[in-house]
């Protein structure tokens, strides 16, 4: 569904864009279209004030330049989003190159990987916040088998008392100790 809505809004984008550029054409064509229509040299049977008429090329001049701009500036847009596509595409077929080579470990790539990934300034924080998370846990894990070590052996020695105050018919008294080493 989300595709779809995709897919209609970039119609509707283009279609947009489409109605955008016809127009701006329209509006150049008709523009260029006036001023050769009224250009001096056409009608000779008029005489026209030389300033009035390179004022009038001086407009006509700065609306050109605008519009060469605008090209200009939408030719560089897309030129330039149509480079960082191809960026993209390198550093994928890059990052296929490096993990190829990771497999294959040519020439003790996967060494010289770690000791620079290790040595970059901005992975180092990195690491070591990863670091700090995983002996944390390991800590938390060792604080959690230490207390069920020490439950154990509470409920161990509660289990040697019971059996060391059991009556016993034998000459010998059997004592269970678990501290104590067997002898």
């Amino acid at each position: 569904m989300k595709n779809i809505i995709f897919k209609i809004a970039k119609w509707f984008l283009y279609m947009f864009s489409l109605m955008l550029i016809s127009l701006l054409t329209i509006v150049v064509i008709v523009f260029l279209t006036d001023l050769i229509s009224n250009l001096p040299i056409l009608k000779s049977e008029i005489k026209y004030d030389p300033i009035a008429i390179s004022n009038t090329f001086i407009v006509y001049v700065t609306f050109i330049v605008v519009i060469g701009t605008i090209i200009l500036t939408l030719a560089g847009f897309y030129f330039q989003r149509s480079i960082a596509k191809r960026e993209s595409e390198i550093l994928n077929e890059n990052m296929d190159k490096v993990l190829n080579a990771i497999t294959t470990d040519k020439e003790g790539f996967r060494e010289n990987l770690v000791k620079e990934l290790l040595e970059h300034k901005n992975i180092q924080p990195l690491i070591q916040e990863k670091l700090d998370q995983r002996v944390k846990s390991f800590e938390s894990l060792i604080t959690d088998q230490k207390k069920s070590i020490r439950e154990l052996q509470e409920s161990l020695s509660t289990l040697a008392e019971g059996f060391n105050s059991l009556p016993i018919s034998f000459t010998k008294d059997i004592i269970f100790d678990i501290d104590k080493k067997d002898k």
